[in-house]
């Protein structure tokens, strides 16, 4: 199980290596994965283009995936607090 802590470091570790990436980015397909774009924004994000996902990549949305399958809340509010920071 993990903790809160190590949740937020999975969702913030994806939005930083993501702010390296072009549109759409992991963190983009993980907001649509958890369908926190579309209960936001009304849409979502990749839509109409998927991400370019090497291993890296994909291990890092995996933690994240794993940390809201666990402390969906929690990670929610943290995905809140990073999108509203940028």
């Amino acid at each position: 199980m993990k903790t809160k802590e190590s949740a937020t470091d999975a969702v913030q570790s994806l939005a930083q290596w993501s702010e390296n990436c072009e549109h759409p980015t992991p963190f983009a397909l993980f907001l649509d994965l958890i369908g926190w774009s579309e209960e936001t924004y009304g849409e979502r994000l990749c839509s109409e283009q998927q991400p370019l996902i090497g291993y890296l990549e994909a291990s890092k949305l995996a933690q994240a995936l794993e940390a809201w399958s666990e402390r969906p809340q929690e990670v929610e509010t943290i995905v809140a607090d990073i999108v509203e920071a940028a």
